[in-house]
């Protein structure tokens, strides 16, 4: 079975790149972020492109493809392999907002998204949207990013609120880098090119349809049908390190 040319082509664009890389490990140990030009350079090779559909002109790579993606820049430096990960997640969150939404927010096929998931702010609810407040940690990727998520608990006249399940409701916010104060406190023994800076805000608003749940895709297929799919490329790094 012979191979997926959109996995090809940026496959190749990356090699193309990845000696420019391995003579500045050092220097993007030092900066403890990816430059600007590195960057733009992993931008031009179409790898964040990679879990966009290909109705929207994306590369729409298999699980798998990804990983090898991420393991082969992982050989060279993990730092750079882990901000892609992460960064090329956009293409995955695309799908669970409205298509309208989603094409207004994500105009780019290769925009970065970075920021932690997981509930650790608070999102109040208001007429039209939310206020968001909170301190996100392990913003990946955050200096050279396109827009920030940032997982939230919804909380209702100051109480948590809770779902159908019982349970209380978690969704993430995605706003604007420049809606947040980033904080540098990245300094570490591992990773350290990562740029994985904390970041917060105090009452910002945030739309409602410029959140999501992971229980409620708008897009069908492999990618949106069980919502580890942010996960399923992780395994690259630690692979293309060990090599």
């Amino acid at each position: 079975m012979s191979e997926n040319k959109e996995y090809l082509k940026i496959l190749s664009a990356i090699e193309e790149i990845l000696p420019n890389i391995k003579s500045r490990c050092e220097e993007i140990e030092s900066l403890r972020r990816l430059p600007t030009d590195v960057a733009q350079n992993l931008k031009n090779t179409g790898v964040f492109s990679m879990n966009f559909p290909k109705s929207w002109g994306g590369a729409e790579l298999t699980s798998m493809e990804q990983t090898k993606l991420i393991e082969r820049i992982a050989e060279v430096d993990a730092a750079v392999a882990w901000c892609v990960m992460i960064g090329s997640d956009s293409g995955i969150y695309s799908g669970y907002l409205e298509e309208s939404v989603a094409r207004k927010l994500f105009t780019d096929i290769n925009f970065i998204t970075a920021g932690w998931i997981h509930p650790q702010g608070k999102a109040e609810r208001v007429e039209g949207g939310y206020l968001v407040s909170g301190n996100w940690r392990f913003g990946s990727g955050i200096s050279n990013s396109d827009l920030i998520c940032a997982g939230c608990y919804v909380y209702e006249n100051g109480m948590k609120a809770l779902g159908d399940d019982g349970l209380p409701i978690w969704r993430v916010m995605i706003a604007k880098p420049s809606d947040y104060l980033i904080g540098d406190g990245w300094h570490t023994t591992g990773l350290e090119g990562s740029g994985s800076l904390d970041y917060s805000t105090d009452k910002l608003f945030v739309p409602s349809e410029h959140s999501f749940s992971f229980h409620e895709p708008y897009r069908k297929g492999p990618l949106h049908d069980s919502p580890e799919a942010i996960l399923r490329n992780m395994s690259g790094v630690p692979l293309g390190i060990s090599k």
